[in-house]
């Protein structure tokens, strides 16, 4: 079993969750989490915490360097969804940038594992929806044909350890992966 704790046990995770200090990609899942602090900032728990995570997040997004992980985009963009306008406005240029260096645009690409078109525009309002406006018929109709015949989508990946756990947690996966993929259909047809 993994080294993290639940409740006090040992559990079994995915080896990207693996920490370490040298970590280039902070963001990954540490800016979404000071997204939710914004949201929930009247909590006890979230109290004086939501400011300062949001203001390191921006500042660390606006001194990077590397640009160019998707998960942490992933990130970054559902944070940017709760932040103030002016906060919002700091990063917007890095946001841009990182999307145009991790969204897979070539339909011959969209097999692989990558960041898709349509998990960046989710929703016809997003901000990001006319730039893959074009692609975005395409990219959904990728998703229909990889829906199984049970109706849900399977994830593109594997933990490659802790095999006795792992098909637990890939049911759990296609649940979420399946529950995005009809909100996307839903979204965006």
């Amino acid at each position: 079993m993994g080294q993290g704790a639940a409740g006090g046990r040992a559990v079994p995770w995915a080896p990207w969750w693996n920490y370490s200090k040298a970590n280039p990609y902070w963001g990954n899942p540490s800016a979404e989490i000071a997204g939710y602090f914004i949201q929930f900032r009247e909590l006890p728990e979230a109290e004086g915490w939501a400011d300062k995570l949001t203001e390191f997040a921006v500042g660390k997004l606006c001194s990077e360097s590397s640009l160019d992980e998707f998960h942490e985009l992933l990130c970054y963009l559902r944070l940017s969804e709760r932040l103030a306008d002016e906060q919002r406005a700091r990063i917007a240029d890095r946001l841009d940038t990182m999307i145009g260096r991790c969204v897979t645009v070539d339909p011959t690409q969209w097999s692989g594992y990558g960041l898709h078109p349509v998990q960046v525009a989710t929703i016809r309002q997003s901000p990001y929806y006319e730039r893959y406006k074009d692609i975005i018929p395409a990219n959904l109709e990728l998703i229909v044909r990889g829906q199984t015949e049970e109706g849900a989508w399977e994830p593109a990946w594997a933990w490659g350890q802790y095999e006795d756990v792992w098909p637990i947690a890939k049911e759990a996966w296609k649940s979420v992966l399946t529950l995005e993929n009809l909100r996307l259909l839903r979204d965006l047809r």
